[in-house]
């Protein structure tokens, strides 16, 4: 019953996972083509008034504070939902802080590996962080938080309203050099398997108790 669930969810909410899934092609493809530093140059080149005061916002769809304000609102007006909300959304936080403290300490933010850089922009306000930076935590975050809205709310169509908030929050992280590409990318992937599988979960104990 679970994998029929799984299949089932994943066919309903198609407006957020089959552009997910061509996205994730076209970062595999980018990240095979292109070295870490150059993407976030690129990125880094391109900035402006604008794009800093947006981002340094957006870039909290992706906090842990905000993500409890969603769960509070859930318990308010969709109770059903909130204990799936609070372990769809922070489980796999939770795997992402595991792994970039234990397994990928070592790993360096942009900030501290492209320090020999002088040229770089960073956006007053922020501060920069430098280490644990594999996988992103902001990027987990948010499509942790905006894949369980898009599974959880009635109107399918809006998976893809919120597949480009969580892009959104992603990219920020990398505009505010706070994070690589690649750390936002796989930061996703964590986020996508491990909220839709227990999704699914919960779906599937909650038809079984009907």
């Amino acid at each position: 019953m679970y994998w029929s669930n799984l299949q089932k969810i994943t066919h309903q909410n198609r407006w957020f996972y089959w552009p997910y899934f061509v996205l994730v092609a076209l970062a595999a493809v980018i990240q095979a083509t292109y070295h870490q530093f150059d993407i976030s140059l690129w990125v880094n080149n391109h900035h402006n008034s604008t794009f800093d005061f947006i981002f340094k916002h957006l870039t909290h769809l992706g906090d842990g504070l905000f993500a409890a304000v969603i769960c509070l609102i859930v318990l308010l007006f969709y109770r059903k939902y909130f204990w799936s909300s609070i372990v769809c959304i922070y489980v796999p936080a939770i795997v992402t802080q595991i792994l970039k403290r234990l397994v990928f300490a070592d790993h360096l933010r942009p900030a501290a590996k492209m320090s020999t850089y002088t040229q770089l922009h960073f956006v007053d306000g922020i501060t920069i962080h430098t280490q644990n930076s594999f996988p992103s935590g902001h990027g987990t975050g948010a499509f942790a938080l905006f894949l369980f809205l898009a599974l959880a709310i009635p109107n399918k169509k809006l998976g893809i309203v919120f597949l480009t908030l969580a892009i959104i929050a992603a990219f920020t992280r990398v505009y505010l050099l706070q994070h690589f590409f690649e750390d936002v990318f796989v930061g996703s992937v964590i986020a996508v398997t491990c909220t839709t599988l227990l999704f699914t979960l919960f779906e599937t104990k909650r038809a079984t108790q009907k």
